[in-house]
């Protein structure tokens, strides 16, 4: 029998998948300052600037080694994806990890008892990119990488249906600084215009750039998977929400925000250069749904692009 301080850390105990990632690594970081006890399930042997957590190597297409670090946990946030650069290289493995490692994920935390199983998704299963975007705008991914979240989403209603509690977050545009250096996600948007600045002290983009993005920093994102794990036993059994930063800039909009910033920084002027001018879009990304459970997005946009902006400077 356990003793009381036993049950206690027992039902503090959270299992990040993907743990040493750029988004996964955030996560941990803030759920260990809210006292929880972390671990990290990862395939990578270097521990990506995190100690203090106990790590768990294995692979989501394994099962042994998922059983092994999914008992005694309460929660499972499931961040590990291969991301869209990955995806478009290797169309069959996206849907593996993606989807069937999604599925192994959920059959170990039903036959753990889990008590709630957080799916870390994409906006990028509705396909659509302008407009309003809410939970009820009809899903049409249209690439591997959103084709593979949209099945892993299927996989967690199926479970929700069966037991376990599933809660799937469709997470905007990310940007932020990583966790680590080692960390490599200068693909994504921001990373990128602020890596463009750092090394060639100037922006080019590839488009016009009046396409408008929601763009959500890491800190937010882990607010919000902390904010979900708080509340009350299945009172959010089978939710979908969006997560988002409630800042839906233009492409220029936010080239413009990280050549200033870095001026400002060095003294230096960067240049912005983009094709000829295109058509305008709008978008609104709605959160509503999220902030009824009491969720902020609280980041300073400037402030995580300095940071960034330093963390690839390096």
């Amino acid at each position: 029998m356990k003793n009381l301080e036993q049950v206690k850390i027992s039902m503090k105990t959270v299992l990040v998948t993907g743990g040493l990632g750029y988004l996964g690594s955030k996560v941990c970081e803030r759920l260990k300052k809210e006292g929880y006890e972390v671990r990290i399930f990862c395939h990578r042997t270097r521990n990506a600037g995190l100690d203090g957590f106990k790590h768990f190597y294995g692979d989501v297409l394994e099962m042994d080694s998922i059983l092994k670090a999914s008992r005694n946990c309460e929660f499972i946030v499931h961040c590990a994806a291969l991301n869209e650069v990955e995806c478009r290289k290797n169309p069959n493995r996206a849907l593996e990890i993606n989807a069937i490692g999604t599925r192994n994920m959920l059959e170990a935390a039903l036959r753990m008892g889990v008590r709630r199983f957080i799916y870390i998704s994409t906006f990028h299963v509705y396909g659509k990119a302008n407009g309003r975007i809410d939970e009820k705008t009809l899903p049409e991914p249209r690439d591997d990488y959103s084709i593979s979240h949209y099945a892993a989403e299927q996989y967690c209603r199926q479970y929700n249906g069966l037991g376990l509690e599933c809660v799937i977050l469709r997470v905007s545009n990310a940007y932020g600084a990583p966790v680590n250096k080692n960390i490599k996600r200068w693909t994504l948007l921001i990373n990128n215009l602020c890596m463009q600045c750092v090394n060639n002290n100037s922006i080019i983009l590839k488009s016009p750039g009046c396409q408008k993005r929601d763009f959500i920093s890491l800190s937010d994102i882990s607010s919000g998977v902390s904010l979900v794990m708080k509340k009350p036993k299945n009172a959010l059994s089978g939710r979908v929400y969006n997560l988002g930063g409630e800042n839906a800039l233009s492409l220029v909009e936010v080239a413009k925000e990280v050549a200033s910033t870095y001026s400002q920084m060095h003294g230096k002027p960067i240049k912005v250069e983009s094709p000829h001018k295109g058509k305008s879009e709008k978008l609104f990304f709605d959160i509503s749904m999220i902030k009824k459970i009491g969720y902020r997005p609280k980041s300073n946009f400037r402030e995580e692009i300095r940071k960034t902006l330093e963390a690839c400077s390096e």
